[in-house]
């Protein structure tokens, strides 16, 4: 009688580890999907094409960015803009 006992308490863990182990890779499954389904940032990389740059004010707008720098030496104000790529 015990060793019936016996077989069916493994029987019952083998199971219920089973479910568990089902349980747990669903959440992980539907979590990674929200992560997925989110509205992530795009990542923006704006290298520099000259040594020094002059202090200059940033403005984002829709999709483009404005970079106005002022070169007081030089008595030169000067606008650039790049457009931006929404994915």
């Amino acid at each position: 009688m015990s060793q019936k006992v016996s077989n069916n308490h493994r029987i019952f863990l083998i199971v219920i580890s089973w479910l568990l182990s089902r349980l747990w890779l669903s959440f992980e499954i539907s979590r990674l999907a929200i992560l997925r389904a989110t509205h992530k940032p795009a990542v923006i990389r704006i290298t520099r094409q000259q040594r020094r740059l002059l202090p200059s004010h940033w403005v984002l707008e829709r999709n483009m960015l404005y970079c106005l720098s002022v070169n007081e030496t030089c008595d030169q104000m000067l606008i650039r803009e790049t457009p931006i790529e929404t994915n």
